[in-house]
């Protein structure tokens, strides 16, 4: 197996366990009341805290924690890893055609990304966010 995919897997089954411990934590109806402004700074701490857990099994680097922190943000307030896609000027279109194949139109010329999704189970919750907003 290629130690990229290999990496991407174990972040993703991380940022999983993260993302599931924390919404078993928060009070969601609250979290929709308040916004993500306001509370942000309570769910950085319940994060670190999380990932300071997992440290034992899965040691972070200061760079890879950040990410992984930025990365559940966009699990609970955003599309996931399209966020990164979507706060960048440059890319003028996103395509998925699968969970593990995202493309990215920038200046007319189409790219395949290294973002993926979990699986397709967690491509149907984005589709589903973007369905519901519409």
């Amino acid at each position: 197996m290629n130690a990229v995919p290999a990496m991407r897997q174990s972040h993703h089954e991380l940022k999983e366990r993260v993302h599931r411990a924390l919404l078993n934590r928060l009070n969601l109806d609250r979290l929709n009341r308040i916004g993500r402004a306001e509370a942000e700074p309570e769910l950085r701490g319940l994060i670190i805290g999380l990932l300071e857990a997992e440290s034992e099994t899965t040691p972070l680097s200061l760079a890879e924690r950040e990410a992984m922190i930025t990365d559940v943000f966009h699990e609970l307030f955003g599309l996931g890893p399209l966020e990164a896609l979507l706060a960048d000027p440059s890319v003028a279109d996103i395509l998925v055609n699968r969970y593990n194949q995202i493309y990215l139109e920038r200046i007319v010329r189409l790219e395949e990304t290294m973002l993926t999704f979990k699986d397709d189970q967690h491509l149907l919750r984005i589709i589903e966010r973007i369905v519901s907003s519409v």
